[in-house]
């Protein structure tokens, strides 16, 4: 049995000591493998499989998913959805975070990340981007800050990949900040965009999907607490 995890930031301390912990006891399940991506840097150590969330991570991914060798999925950084949904130069491909729903795995998915789009660091931003919040992650991409209205328009794109699912499928949002960078003072701090996008996904998404709204920002305890708590009440359905 294959078990994925996606960190969703970087400088995420507080989602990766709790991950860290369940990775822990998940390794005392049948579990052959842990296949982790990540955006950013990592407590998690090498002995386990990393790819960035940066295109090509996200295309493995659905590509394993496909081929029946994963059979439970955290997908908890969308980044690839919404840079592709917007036209950045990172894309993962149209059917990112449509495998697990086709072949039915359970799924417990989040829209961190949403909160930026990827552009070149290296190159001058187009003139329609002129104003807006941008952060240098590092030498090679920047994200810059998402518009209330693109995140509702990936809060609709989201909502679509995931009612073709047929197997049991989860969504948590944390209300309160998608990335580490979407905080009060921080580069891609948006709380009405949060709204947008969570107004959005709920208005079309099928009623047979749990969504679970956290007054939390996404590296809080409860944000991993409860991940965790969904993980363990739907993996008993794995066979």
């Amino acid at each position: 049995m294959f078990l994925l995890h996606i960190l969703p930031a970087l400088d995420a301390p507080e989602l990766q000591k709790h991950l860290v912990s369940c990775v822990s006891a998940i390794e005392g399940k049948p579990l052959d493998k842990i296949y982790l991506m990540q955006l950013g840097t990592s407590v998690l150590q090498a002995e386990k499989k990393f790819n960035d969330t940066v295109g090509m991570g996200g295309r493995a991914l659905e590509s394993l998913i496909a081929n029946g060798r994963i059979n439970a999925l955290l997908d908890l950084s969308a980044v690839e959805v919404s840079d592709h949904a917007l036209g950045s130069i990172v894309s993962a491909g149209e059917s990112r975070m449509e495998a697990a729903g086709k072949m039915g795995i359970p799924q417990i998915v989040a829209p961190s990340c949403i909160d930026g789009y990827d552009v070149a660091t290296w190159q001058p931003l187009p003139p329609r981007f002129t104003g807006r919040p941008l952060h240098v992650h590092n030498r090679l991409i920047s994200a810059l800050s998402t518009t209330k209205e693109e995140k509702a328009m990936v809060g609709n794109v989201m909502a679509e990949k995931l009612n073709k699912s047929v197997g049991p499928t989860a969504v948590v949002i944390p209300l309160q900040g998608l990335s580490e960078w979407d905080r009060p003072g921080s580069d891609l701090y948006d709380p009405g965009g949060i709204i947008a996008f969570t107004e959005a996904f709920k208005d079309k998404i099928k009623p047979e999907i749990k969504v679970i709204e956290l007054d939390a920002h996404l590296n809080d305890k409860i944000f991993s607490d409860t991940v965790l708590s969904l993980f363990d009440e739907m993996m008993p359905k794995v066979p």
